[in-house]
């Protein structure tokens, strides 16, 4: 992932649930589509943006889409 290219915007709220991330151990649905708005990611890519963060993590994307975040 190209760091640099990340907006002001998605880097706020990346760093938001980073912290949600660290503080609970995972982040809801309802989070990650706060975050991620209409952009269809792949586990490498939303892992990429959270090891940019920081958060110690695995990602998971389920066949029906869910999206799974939790900490290591």
């Amino acid at each position: 992932m190209d760091y640099p290219a990340l907006s002001p915007e998605l880097r706020e709220k990346l760093r938001r649930l980073a912290f949600r991330v660290r503080g609970r151990g995972y982040a809801t649905v309802a989070e990650l589509n706060w975050v991620l708005g209409p952009l269809q990611p792949t586990s490498d890519v939303l892992g990429d943006a959270l090891a940019y963060l920081g958060t110690e993590h695995s990602v998971t994307i389920e066949d029906d889409g869910g999206i799974f975040v939790a900490k290591r």
